[in-house]
């Protein structure tokens, strides 16, 4: 598994650790990851970041987000609570969601 990578932030790349990756949100042709402490957007599709980070901890929840699994507190209804921030759930992508946990029930 990868624990960094680089997102190109106007003229520069800067390195980033997933770890510290809470959310990556779609807007129009952009894209902005939200990490805890900086915001940064980056001119690509959410196409191709879901398929970089395939192969680590996170999950396409809905057409405009990606979260960091790791980063879920609470899954209640079609919404994700990652801290206070609320993410909504499409419905098709709810069971691809579940099955990436472990359940006790």
């Amino acid at each position: 598994m990868r624990e960094y990578v680089l997102v190109k932030v106007s003229s520069k790349y800067v390195k980033l650790q997933l770890s510290t990756i809470i959310y990556i949100e779609a807007l129009a042709d952009y894209i902005i990851v939200n990490t805890a402490t900086d915001k940064y957007t980056i001119l690509t599709t959410m196409k191709k970041v879901e398929a970089i980070l395939a192969e680590e901890n996170f999950c396409r929840v809905h057409n405009s987000y990606i979260v960091n699994l790791e980063q879920i507190t609470v899954i209640e209804g079609n919404q994700l609570l990652l801290g206070k921030t609320q993410i909504p759930v499409s419905r098709n992508r709810m069971k691809t969601l579940i099955s990436r946990f472990q359940i006790i029930k």
